[in-house]
């Protein structure tokens, strides 16, 4: 598994040498989560973490084979990337890479880690973690009261009072149309959804390092997940 990777090489003092946010430069269906899944892997990243991080878009193969149009499209889109949630990652030190799915458009991220480390070890330079291994191995802070784990708990607090509001509306027109299928059906939806929530929040609050400091890496894309995949 790779948490477990990650979190052997941490307890080992082996450091990451690339980390990588990737983003399907054809996908619409979350564009309103990108800005807050930028901000989660940037806190989850730090200032300091930032020159390891490639900002990759792939499915470019794809983009190539379709209209001129939405070719352009899809490069708009990137801009508004880079001059929009990426930003101020990019001027921390991340760099951005367009992935046609071939070696040629991938390999370059490999060659420039081994070179990184090359360079860091030729300058006398220590390698560190993530700002959020630090934060909990160094600061000995619990994961909600990390950057990144603060942000999240903001996030699931907001997502529980707009499902509480949908649930309660719903609910009251049920009251005026009991046989009504569409609205059970709306409301069962929503309870879970308010299920998973409180589960996540829950999960969060509740984690403490017991030693394996780096599978915080594999929760968070989980986290990230759940609010990608959130309406």
């Amino acid at each position: 598994m790779i948490a477990d990777f990650l979190a052997t090489s941490y307890e080992h003092k082996r450091y990451p040498d690339a980390v990588i946010y990737g983003f399907k430069i054809t996908e619409t269906r979350f564009m309103k989560n990108a800005k807050k899944n930028s901000e989660l892997f940037e806190e989850l990243c730090g200032p300091g973490g930032m020159g390891l991080v490639t900002l990759l878009t792939t499915m470019w193969d794809v983009a190539g084979e379709v209209h001129p149009n939405t070719k352009a499209a899809f490069e708009a889109r990137e801009e508004s990337f880079v001059q929009g949630y990426w930003r101020d990652m990019i001027r921390s030190g991340a760099e951005t890479r367009r992935s046609w799915n071939t070696k040629d458009s991938l390999l370059p991220i490999l060659d420039q880690a081994i070179a990184m480390r090359a360079a860091r070890k030729r300058e006398g330079q220590k390698p560190h973690g993530l700002q959020i291994q630090e934060e909990i191995i160094k600061k000995k802070r619990s994961l909600v009261e990390t950057r990144a784990g603060s942000l999240l708990a903001e996030e699931f607090r907001v997502k529980a009072e707009f499902l509480e509001k949908q649930r309660q509306r719903l609910s009251e027109n049920l009251e005026k149309d009991p046989s009504n299928e569409r609205l059970v059906g709306r409301l069962a939806t929503v309870q879970r959804e308010i299920r998973e929530n409180e589960e996540g929040a829950e999960k969060l609050k509740g984690w403490i390092w017991r030693g394996i400091g780096a599978t915080v890496v594999a929760m968070f894309m989980f986290f990230i997940a759940i609010f990608a995949n959130s309406k």
